[in-house]
Parts: structure tokens; sequence; C-alpha cells
């Protein structure tokens, strides 16, 4: 994971109560700042030879929560994802599967301390969501020294660079998903990254000599993607990729030691988060299986406003002739002022592949 662009943004510091000029900032998917296309791959790690860490550790973090779309997202559970704001909202994989955006669900989050938006952004996904468990949210920043891993969908590890007096790599072409580590290098940021917004942010750092087990920088494609940190023995979300901050003169499309890595820090935003993440199905305002229909009393398939789904119940029968033993028949109640719609079909059918 790793950029570069010609246009310089602002960054301030809040920990010593200063503010600094952070030469280059750049979004690290396309959008905002950027208008030619590029292909969207893996975090870029320093260690082997750069193709390792797509798929989940032993030790998972939620790997499997990390989704894609043209960048990355973060599934937190009851159908909401979270993303870095230019990011947008579009169809979602995780798990294999297509997810499709409700329309009218993509929340802009606000800076905390500023009345001003955060490069930030949630959207719920199409009922029925994906199988996953929901992530726990962090409550407190991070601190200086926490190991922490990276995930994202920038791009592949290149040829080898060497630039001034720092070496790294070129980005290559290919995608994959990818982890990596690194340690938390700042706290208590306030970055701005595009026309109007400033986003509360960490930041890690690309380092040869203090490297953890897979050294990781963001690149193209990574915004959205996770910062997990472990919290006694479970893991955490503690941010969301947005920017990557490189040198002045540093060629396009390469990362180099000394690199920065900047992340939404999530507990800033916890409360917000919560306050849409929180509120079921049924009363949320939104039409979350695609019926027409919102809400309780609304929508047949709320029995409450408290109901966590908009989704009729679904009843399985198997047939009782002596041809009819191996299937399984499905029959969707699609209520509507006593309308009955019966929809039939084997199992398998219902499947994605």
């Amino acid at each position: 994971m790793s950029g570069t662009t010609s246009k310089p943004e602002g960054c301030r510091r809040n920990r010593t109560a200063r503010t600094l000029r952070a030469p280059l900032l750049v979004l690290a998917a396309l959008a905002v700042l950027l208008a030619l296309a590029a292909p969207a791959g893996a975090v870029i790690i320093a260690t082997g030879d750069g193709t390792g860490n797509t798929t989940a550790p032993e030790d998972d973090f939620g790997f499997a929560n990390v989704g894609k779309v043209r960048e990355t997202v973060v599934y937190l559970g009851n159908g909401w994802v979270i993303t870095a704001n230019h990011v947008g909202s579009r169809d979602v994989e995780l798990l294999g599967e297509i997810y499709t955006p409700v329309p009218g669900s993509r929340t802009r989050l606000r800076n905390p301390e500023a009345r001003v938006s955060a490069d930030l952004a949630l959207f719920r996904l199409r009922e029925p969501h994906p199988p996953l468990p929901p992530v726990r949210l962090r409550e407190t920043p991070p601190r200086i020294g926490d190991e922490v891993i990276l995930v994202g969908r920038g791009p592949d590890r290149g040829d080898p660079l060497e630039f001034e007096d720092r070496s790294g790599w070129h980005w290559a072409d290919t995608t994959r998903l990818r982890w990596g580590t690194n340690r938390v290098h700042a706290i208590g940021l306030e970055v701005q990254a595009g026309v109007g917004d400033w986003t509360r942010a960490f930041s890690t750092r690309l380092s040869e000599t203090a490297q953890t087990p897979h050294e990781a920088a963001v690149g193209l494609g990574d915004s959205g993607g996770g910062v997990f940190l472990k919290n006694g023995d479970r893991w955490e979300l503690a941010g969301v990729l947005f920017a990557t901050q490189t040198s002045e003169r540093q060629p396009p499309r390469t990362t180099l030691y000394g690199n920065i890595t900047l992340a939404a820090d999530v507990a800033a935003y916890r409360a917000q988060i919560l306050s849409h993440v929180s509120v079921p199905s049924c009363s949320n305002g939104l039409d979350d299986d695609g019926d027409g229909l919102r809400d309780h009393p609304e929508d047949d398939g709320c029995t409450s406003p408290e109901d966590r789904t908009e989704a009729s119940p679904l009843v399985t029968v198997t047939g009782d002739g002596p041809e009819e033993e191996a299937r399984l028949w499905t029959v969707v109640a699609l209520g509507f002022g006593g309308l009955l719609a019966l929809v039939v079909g084997l199992a398998l059918a219902a499947r994605r592949i």
C-alpha cells in the first residue's frame, strides 16, 4: 500500500499542540485528487517476495470482513460497511458473493471537533446480509508503538527501486487482497486529504531498520481498508485507511522506506458509527430488502420496530413423492395486502457461483 501525487494538502498534529504542513498527501485509492485510473491490488509488504499474506493468519483478525469494491471496505455487521468517503458506494464482494448497497443508506461521518466532514463513510447492504461476525470497534486511540495489521487492495509489490538515498519498489499491475503489519508512528493527527474535509487520524511508517514481521505500506486501491489492533485476546478495528504521505520528488506509482500511511481513527467516530449500525432494519428508514416497503408496520416482513430484518420468512418443505425425495423446495412469502406470491425452485439454484 503506497502513493504519490503533486498536490500538497494539510496535516495538523494535535499531540504537541502545534501545526505542521505535510509535503504530499495522496488518496490511497483513486478518486478525489487523481483523475487517472489505476489498477487496484494488495497491501505492499517488505518481507519475502511480497506475494504472501493473501489468506487469514492463524490468529485471524477478521480477514473475511474486509471486502472488495473498486477499492476496499470493512464489513461491520448488521449489513453495514465502512470505507473512505472518496471510495463511494457500489457493489461489494464478501466471501465470494456480491452484495448491493441499499439506496439512500450512504452516510458521511463528521469530524468530531469541527463542523466539517471526514473522509469516512458508511453504507448498508441489501438483505440477506453476509454470514460474518460483527467487528469490534476500538474505544480509545491506539498508542504510539502499538503493532497493527493493515489490510487492503492496493498495488502488489513490483520491481526494486533506488531513489536518492532510499530504497523501495515500483507498483505491479496485479491485484490481490493482502494484509501486512506495522507500528503506530503518530496519533492525534488532523489530516486534510480533500477539499473542505479534515479527518482525525493516526499514522504508521514503513521502516527499513525497525521492521515488524510483515512490514507494510499502502498504495492506490487500499483506501477503505482496515487497521486492526489486538486488545487482550480480542481484535478491534482501530482505523480505516484513506491516504499516504510521500516525499516531494518521489516517482509516481512507487513505495519507498519512510513513506507514511494514514488511517482514520475509529475511536473518534465510534459513537457516530454505532448510531447507524445498531439501529434495527425495521426502524432505520431504509428499504433493506428491496421490496419497495420500509420498516414496521409498512413492510410485512417486520413483526415489530425492533426486528433485525425486513425479509419475509422462508419456509422449506420437501416433496412426498418418490421422485421428489432428493429435492428441496423453497416457498417465499412476499406478503402485500393479503397477496401471496410463491417462488419455488431447487435450493442449489439460489447459490451464486
